[in-house]
């Protein structure tokens, strides 16, 4: 299988949707900075296929997105005739998969779609590897270099055997492992459980015990069942007398309701009796008032008509003083205009240099004529010619001043590296430093040696001192078990004093000699201190030296770069004075005069601008003046009387009113009808009501109901309950202990037969331990038995890889029972793996990685045909590398279809291998992405 299409959707930093077409050969490069997600392109492919338990779903997607996340990749069979797209989109909380089978248009119906199921189906049938097989094939790391060179033997094998898929005997062998440990636990678990349940105890007496207080219960209730049937039957009797009771109230509560009920009633209907007679009373009194409205409302329409002809009079005036009012304020705007005009002419007259910029006496009465002669005027001045003028002038300024400024630098700098190489002469004139602070410095050793070799004597003479003295000290106290140390016996008296005046005068010798040597070795020191000092002077000299070297080299580039920038500035110079046609630069009063003629200009030119607004406000005022004067001459004849207008707004508004006062009494007066009904309904109530009243009152008394009576046999009923309880929880209690005592019985019973499961089942349990400790014995030697017969496989193929690398320096490769490596020149001469250097080892560790990955591919049903080498290249050298690289592109063509390298060194990003290279790079905003350009670097070479 080879993958010709990878489409990446909000997976990681690459937000969006990202498509990236794949050759069917080729060989890619993957390049970009640390970070930016080379590697992530290969991990959402394994998620899209396999959705590992290792990347996590709240991993994958990107920070701040709430779309979905969406992986697609299209994957061909190595005969192309058949195409596969699978797809795998994570939802909110929620992962969907689907693999489709491509038709020839690109459609296709879905072949296996869930999550669990997709991945089943890539395992077992579309390529036929699981994921750690695959991911051994497909992706190889720069970590994974090591396990042939940097690991034990043990944990060596053990990282192999996860990339040849033996990974899952290893757990097994654990769980056996897990499991014996449990049995031999459990074994042990049961029988002291057998041994603490069967000490110290007689089950047979404990039965025979419990079944004579079972017989005692039995007794205990029937007794208790004779006291509740009797509490029982004086329970039901003082209820019933109660019910009685109960009844008689409820009846005189239920009279006493629906008498509170009517009283209610009739004070209800009394109240909206007395309410609607007073509004009797009211509509008596509007029906008066109406009599008198009418007379009023009859003028509406007459005094509406005189109000709408006053009003109509009242607008025409008002419009007629409004045109009187606007003529005067456009007369005085264009006065005002006419005044800025003539301010605008006499500021610029001094510096308009013609004689068009002057104001004539015609020029109020014809504004706009004035302005169209000004702006003619305005518009013939230059202000771009005078501004490039009076720019070149102030270059050419600027350019001598800098010239004569970097010149006194270059001087200045010229001066100071003579002061320099004085400073030099002068710290050498007594010899070079170096070579003088090399002599001190032997000189210094010397005496060092000597005074450390004087201490040593003094040290080695004070320790003969000591014990000198602590055996005349034990001679002299007599302790004669001393024995002399030339002949080796015991001393006597006199022996002893003469022992000790002979000592004491080698000692007195002694102190003289440690005397002259601690003289010796004073004068030494002070020779050491003047020698450190002349040291220390030395340094200082030597450094100074080299400060002032290294000022001096320094300088070279300073003072070239300074004569660059004087050269460089005269040339601007002089082209700033051909531009002017000058051959002296200009004065300061000459670029002060161009200014001035630049400001002359640009004040002129500031005109414009007031006197194309001045011309339009004075067109805009003339044209309302022209209509303002013709609504005046319409509205000439138009008077108005205000009082009048007011009188008759008023008498108005007053017949306004009372047409509506006519209209509210009216509907007030339709009220009369039924206010009399419901006067008449409201006296039938009240009578009613009191009827009512007087007869529930009357079967009230009839009933007699008397409330001491039912407290009384309440208390009696509460009595003869808490009586019944009482027999029943002494029932309860008998009947309790009864079940107590059987459940006692039968869980003795119970016990009798779990302590016999017991000892059956540690011997289950023992005889398991033994079974399962066989079975992790046999498991401890596949291992090597598969390492036997994987081994011989292995070295050929990366014999072969190892023999192309080294152009057939080392042709056989071969590995040990641990996957160790011994690899042999041409001489048959074998060399460990761990003798190499890191670049040749990290060379021979890829070329095994390669190899177990072809081992790995072979066992699918479909072998993948691609490979990612990530970051492989970082201890090999150039020539390794480039020898490496030739070496994958032969094994894409080979074995590998496609091969993908990642990798951040410069010159395998340039290497000809490659026909694609993906540049990953970062955006502003942290996505990713990916540009891909084709390699044209091979047929550059063809033609050359």
């Amino acid at each position: 299988m080879i993958i010709t299409r990878i489409t990446l959707e909000n997976y990681k930093q690459y937000r969006g949707e990202q498509t990236y077409q794949i050759g069917e050969d080729a060989t890619i490069g993957v390049i970009g900075a640390n970070g930016v997600g080379k590697t992530t392109i290969f991990e959402a492919i394994e998620w899209c296929l396999y959705k590992p338990s290792t990347i996590k779903n709240t991993d994958i997607r990107p920070r701040g997105s709430g779309g979905e996340v969406r992986v697609a990749v299209q994957l061909t069979t190595q005969s192309g005739n058949d195409v596969y797209e699978v797809e795998r989109v994570l939802k909110r909380s929620t992962t969907q998969a689907t693999v489709y089978k491509l038709n020839e248009l690109g459609g296709g119906d879905p072949l296996v779609q869930g999550t669990r199921e997709v991945t089943d189906y890539i395992s077992t049938r579309l390529i036929g590897l699981g994921h750690a097989a695959f991911v051994a094939t497909f992706f190889t790391r720069q970590k994974e270099l090591g396990f042939f060179s940097n690991l034990g033997a043990s944990d060596r094998r053990r990282e192999v055997g996860k990339l040849l898929g033996f990974e899952t005997i290893k757990q097994a062998q654990a769980i056996i492992a897990e499991d014996r440990t449990k049995a031999r636990h459990d074994a042990d678990t049961l029988q002291r459980r057998y041994d603490a349940q069967t000490s110290d105890r007689n089950l047979d007496q404990e039965l025979v015990e419990i079944s004579a207080i079972i017989s005692g219960c039995i007794k205990h209730v029937a007794v208790a069942g004779n006291s509740v049937t009797a509490a029982e039957r004086h329970l039901t009797d003082t209820e019933a007398s109660n019910q009685v009771l109960q009844a008689q109230r409820d009846s005189d509560t239920a009279l006493a309701a629906e008498l509170r009920d009517h009283q209610s009633r009739r004070t209800s209907a009394t109240e909206r009796r007395d309410t609607i007679n007073q509004d009797l009373a009211r509509l008596d009194q509007q029906e008066e008032e109406r009599t008198g409205l009418a007379l009023l409302a009859a003028k509406l329409t007459e005094l509406a008509e005189r109000r709408t002809a006053l009003e109509s009079e009242r607008g025409k005036f008002q419009r007629k003083q409004h045109a009187q009012k606007e003529i005067t304020r456009l007369d005085s705007a264009i006065a005002d205009r006419i005044l800025e005009l003539r301010t605008i002419v006499d500021n610029v007259a001094p510096d308009a240099g013609s004689r068009d910029w002057v104001w004539l006496n015609d020029d109020a009465i014809a504004p706009v004529q004035a302005i169209e002669r000004l702006l003619s005027v305005v518009t013939a001045v230059d202000v771009p010619g005078a501004e490039r003028h009076c720019g070149s002038m102030r270059q050419a300024r600027t350019a001598a001043d800098k010239v004569d400024q970097e010149q006194s630098r270059l001087d200045i700098y010229h001066k100071t590296r003579g002061t320099l190489q004085n400073q030099v002469a002068s710290l050498t004139v007594e010899g070079d430093p170096g070579q003088l602070q090399r002599q001190a410095q032997a000189r210094l050793n010397e005496l060092r040696e000597k005074a450390s070799a004087s201490n040593a004597e003094i040290k080695a003479l004070t320790a003969q001192q000591d014990r000198s003295h602590l055996l005349i000290e034990r001679l002299r106290l007599q302790h004669f078990e001393e024995t002399c140390p030339t002949c080796g016996r015991p001393f006597n008296d006199d022996e002893a004093n003469e022992v000790i005046a002979t000592m004491r005068e080698a000692v007195a010798q002694k102190n003289e000699s440690i005397r002259s040597i601690r003289q010796a070795v004073k004068a030494t020191s002070d020779e050491v201190e003047v020698a450190s000092r002349e040291m220390e002077t030395l340094r200082q000299r030597e450094k100074a030296l080299d400060e002032v070297r290294t000022r001096i080299a320094n300088s070279t580039e300073h003072i070239e770069r300074q004569k660059a920038d004087v050269q460089r500035l005269r040339t601007t110079l002089e082209s700033a004075l051909r531009e002017l046609s000058l051959t002296n630069p200009p004065t300061g009063d000459e670029v002060e005069a161009a200014d001035r003629e630049l400001s002359r200009r640009r004040n002129i030119h500031q005109a414009i601008q007031p006197l194309q607004m001045t011309r339009r406000s004075i067109q805009d005022a003339s044209q309302h003046h022209q209509q303002a004067e013709q609504e005046l001459a319409l509205l000439a004849d138009v008077t108005w009387d205000p009082e009048q207008l007011r009188s008759v707004v008023k008498e108005h508004d007053a017949a306004s009113r009372a047409v509506s006062a006519i209209e509210q009494i009216d509907r007030q007066l339709a009220r009369r009808p039924q206010l009399q009904h419901d006067l008449d309904a409201t006296t039938v109530i009240i009578a009613s009501c009191k009827k009512a009243v007087a007869e529930l009152q009357g079967q009230r008394d009839a009933l007699g109901f008397d409330p001491a009576a039912l407290q009384s046999s309440n208390e009696a009923l509460k009595l003869a309950r808490t009586q019944d309880r009482e027999a029943r929880d002494h029932l309860h209690a008998a009947e309790q202990t009864k079940r107590e005592s059987e459940y006692r019985l039968e869980s003795l019973r119970k016990e009798q037969r779990q302590i016999a499961e017991l000892a059956k089942e540690a011997d289950a349990r023992r005889r398991e331990h033994d079974e399962l400790n066989l079975m992790y014995s046999e498991f401890s030697e596949f291992d090597r038995f598969v390492a036997q017969h994987v081994s011989p496989v292995l070295s050929d193929t990366t014999s072969d890889i190892v023999a192309n690398m080294t152009d057939g320096r080392y042709d056989r490769v071969t590995f040990d029972e641990d996957y160790g490596i011994e690899v042999f020149d041409q001489s048959d001469e074998g060399f460990p793996l761990e003798t190499f250097s890191g670049g040749e080892r990290d060379a021979i560790s890829l070329a095994a990685r390669l190899a177990l990955s072809r081992m790995i591919g072979q066992q699918a049903a479909n072998p993948p045909g691609f490979l990612v080498l990530d970051e492989v290249f970082g201890s090999l050298d150039a020539d390794r590398r480039e020898r490496v690289l030739t070496l994958l592109g032969q094994q894409s063509t080979e074995y590998f279809r496609q091969m993908f390298i990642i990798s951040h060194i410069d010159d395998v990003q340039q290497s000809p291998v490659f026909d694609t290279i993906w540049q990953v790079e970062e955006g502003s905003d942290g996505s990713s992405r990916v540009i891909s350009s084709d390699s044209v670097l091979s047929d550059a070479l063809n033609d050359t």
